[in-house]
């Protein structure tokens, strides 16, 4: 388990590195690159829902890891845009 800590705080720490401060923004930020990543190689849903894990696992280490909170909000902020984007895909 600790190495797991470590290796979950060294990522953390590089993301930290080029991010902004806020930490929904770095969210949103972080799973919007991933969302579009994933949409070049696999479909719109498949990446969302591959968006929507990891944003739930983030969480969950957090919770566990970090011992502080499952944040509901940071999760909404991690798929908020991607989950735009696909409503608007199908808008139109």
């Amino acid at each position: 388990m600790e190495k797991i800590k470590e290796y979950y705080e060294q990522a953390e720490s590089f993301i930290n590195r080029f991010m902004p401060r806020s930490d929904r923004l770095k969210h949103a930020l972080v799973f919007l690159i991933l969302f579009d990543y994933l949409r070049i190689f696999i479909n719109d849903y498949y990446s969302l829902i591959i968006v929507i894990v990891g944003a739930f696992i983030k969480e969950l280490g957090d919770k566990y890891i970090k011992k502080t909170y499952f944040d509901g909000v940071d999760l909404a902020a991690s798929i908020f845009i991607p989950i735009t984007i696909i409503i608007m895909k199908l808008i139109n």
